[in-house]
């Protein structure tokens, strides 16, 4: 199985074709990463798939997307917390660059409630898995900068509740994940969180305090790479066409300033290009 696509490998598709007999208007792709998540454990896979689903109806999860709350939230939310989509790695995986590092969990809480950070979280992971990458490739490559994290003012039970939304109801998204400009201190948030990550994820994980850029590099082309982390795209960081899109899906366009308006319509065409 290769980390960039879920396209079903031949050992799994005796069982994908068991659970879609059950299942017969989910994608196969879906049903796999359960199956994988579960070291193809048919009766684990059910059980997960079937929170996952339960989950799904009574959240009213496949409506999120038409429903979630406009401008301004979201742009509220990005400035508080910054995170970009930004290309793709070597692999073709989706890159999604987080900036946890710059933002302060007090003022995020003082802007949104719990709920609606975590409304939020279930509709990035929506828009990604269901707009943003085509349905055959389901996982993504992460970044997460650390720089300027106070691991003091860190929201722990928020941190837990979503990565257990991840972990339950998102399984095998995450392809690769690199931890950058982490603090000296961070080592005892590594032992904190730790024992929340099941080992298959721990594998995928990297923690890169400094000079991180030629490992960035050998995974991902310096093109795709922002300049900020060591690579030459032609893009600013929060202005690629698959941020932009993001933009222009979550965002009343018409609250969008004239030059942002005119990027979204740019990216758009060039997204439909890459998709092709």
């Amino acid at each position: 199985m290769s980390d960039s696509n879920l396209i079903i490998e031949d050992k799994w598709k005796e069982q994908v074709q068991i659970l879609q007999t059950q299942y017969p208007d989910l994608e196969p792709t879906f049903l796999c990463r359960f199956l994988i998540a579960n070291d193809g454990n048919q009766n684990q896979a059910i059980d997960q798939l079937t929170r996952c689903l339960t989950w799904r109806e009574e959240q009213k999860v496949d409506s999120c997307l038409s429903n979630f709350p406009p401008y301004p939230k979201v742009q509220e939310y990005k400035k508080i917390y910054p995170h970009y989509f930004h290309g793709k790695d070597k692999s073709g995986r989706q890159i999604y660059i987080d900036q946890v590092g710059r933002c302060v969990p007090k003022n995020l809480l003082k802007s949104f409630t719990e709920q609606e950070v975590l409304d939020y979280h279930v509709y990035f992971q929506e828009y990604f898995c269901n707009i943003l990458t085509p349905k055959s490739i389901k996982n993504c490559f992460v970044i997460i900068d650390l720089k300027g994290l106070n691991v003091f003012g860190i929201s722990w039970s928020l941190v837990r509740k979503q990565m257990q939304i991840d972990s339950d109801y998102y399984p095998e998204i995450l392809g690769k994940l690199i931890i950058v400009n982490a603090p000296s201190m961070f080592s005892i948030v590594w032992k904190t969180i730790t024992p929340w990550i099941d080992k298959k994820t721990q594998q995928k994980i990297e923690v890169i305090s400094n000079d991180y850029e030629k490992r960035l590099c050998e995974l991902i082309d310096r093109e795709e790479l922002p300049v900020e982390y060591g690579g030459s795209s032609i893009y600013k960081l929060g202005e690629h066409p698959q941020e932009l899109k993001y933009l222009e899906t979550t965002i009343k366009p018409r609250n969008l300033n004239e030059n942002t308006v005119k990027l979204v319509k740019e990216s758009t065409e060039i997204i439909k290009e890459d998709l092709l």
